[in-house]
């Protein structure tokens, strides 16, 4: 990470210095150097401009892993140029070539292989002019990279000399034969007794009744085991921190936000149907509850990753954010209570209608706290481990659901 910012320094103003408060506050302070020196890094229009800020929150986030950078990379530009754009190169193909040059250096040849798509995106970001400078400057060096398939070494195979093999053949089965030959003469000249006729008769009888007694018997089914009963506890709800929010470019009712989830791969991109309940300036900066787990949805060529839990009324008429506990963090789990020792579904099945079963039951209560409400009365939700912050509330609507 810091050989990114020395390199987008060294890009931007010509100088490799870093300043402390810009290792505090990396990614402001890039994207403020980007929009005083060459704003066309940092995309034309609001939708890129998201995209930008969300690769450059991972290159300086410490928890996301480089590789697993690499492989993200990999399949976003299988069938693109560029990581921001297809127009040139942005903030985001910048910032990550720095990111991943220690290890793309580091992979064998036949890893590259199976990398080839951002092994070919960073060949051709480290070959353009005004980034050679930049990475002479701060000590990167070219990599050099093969994308031609590795050779596969096959074992020798060694032939055997097939009148050999033939003429080894021969005698054994001859002598075979003969012995076969020689059995069937015996058993012919062998005579059959009374006796051992009818036992032979018996044996036939007795096989075809066996026969028939298993033709007559069914199987029996094997029990299908029950299905387990849906469960609050499977829904994974978490503490989402709002990085930034704009409106979706292709659907007038859909904000696309960049929400930190805690996730080791960084933030994800959750589009929310909010524009008619919730002003652009209150999504922005901004602490609220997600579902985690429920299976990415593509909302007009944008994929959605989350979902954010609201409160609304009857008649869906007001609709409002529900607020964590103060002092949870993003990526906080939170759980009901009576239900704090099972984890949640990994994905849940659309099939299996889970959230569906259990989300008539979330209701924000009589006093704003939220819940799971069923015959045993109001689970409240609170951050696991952390439950001396609190509970989740909403902001105005009592007695409201939750979706």
């Amino acid at each position: 990470m810091a050989t990114a910012l020395k390199f987008i320094s060294q890009y931007l103003k010509g100088s490799q210095d870093v300043p402390e408060e810009v290792l505090e506050l990396p990614v402001s302070h890039v994207l403020q150097a980007a929009s005083e020196t060459n704003a066309a890094l940092l995309g034309s229009n609001e939708f890129e401009k998201a995209q930008i800020l969300e690769w450059t929150t991972k290159v300086f986030s410490p928890i996301v892993e480089s590789h697993d950078l690499l492989e993200q990379v990999n399949e976003l530009v299988r069938s693109t140029t560029f990581v921001g754009q297809d127009v040139d190169f942005t903030l985001a193909d910048l910032l990550l070539y720095a990111r991943l040059h220690e290890t793309v250096a580091s992979l064998s040849a036949k890893e590259g292989y199976k990398l080839n798509n951002v092994c070919r995106w960073f060949d051709f970001i480290q070959h353009q002019e005004s980034v050679v400078a930049a990475a002479t400057a701060v000590g990167l060096d070219t990599v050099e990279i093969d994308l031609n398939a590795p050779k596969i070494q096959r074992p020798a195979i060694v032939k055997k000399d097939k009148k050999d093999k033939k003429g080894a053949k021969e005698p054994a089965a001859a002598g075979k034969a003969g012995e076969k030959k020689e059995k069937k003469e015996k058993k012919e000249k062998k005579p059959q007794s009374e006796g051992g006729a009818k036992n032979g008769e018996n044996k036939a009888n007795k096989k075809k009744e066996k026969k028939e007694k298993k033709a007559k018997e069914p199987k029996k089914p094997k029990e299908a085991a029950a299905p387990e009963p849906p469960v609050p506890s499977m829904i994974d709800l978490r503490v989402g921190f709002i990085e930034k929010a704009i409106k979706h470019p292709n659907a007038d009712s859909l904000y696309v936000s960049t929400i930190h989830c805690g996730d080791a791969e960084g933030p994800r991109t959750v589009c929310s149907g909010l524009v008619r309940y919730v002003p652009l300036e209150e999504m922005q900066q901004r602490k609220v509850v997600v579902v985690a787990n429920l299976k990415p949805v593509n909302m007009r060529s944008v994929k959605s990753q989350a979902m954010v839990l609201c409160a609304s009324t009857p008649d869906h008429s007001k609709v409002e954010f529900v607020l964590p506990p103060e002092g949870a963090e993003a990526g906080d789990r939170l759980v009901f209570e009576g239900f704090e020792d099972r984890e949640p579904e990994k994905q849940l099945n659309p099939k299996k209608k889970i959230f569906e079963a259990v989300q008539p039951h979330f209701t924000s209560g009589n006093d704003l706290v939220c819940g799971y409400n069923d015959e045993a009365g109001l689970h409240k939700l609170f951050v696991k481990g952390k439950k001396e912050l609190g509970f989740c509330k909403a902001q105005t609507i009592l007695n409201g659901s939750l979706n």
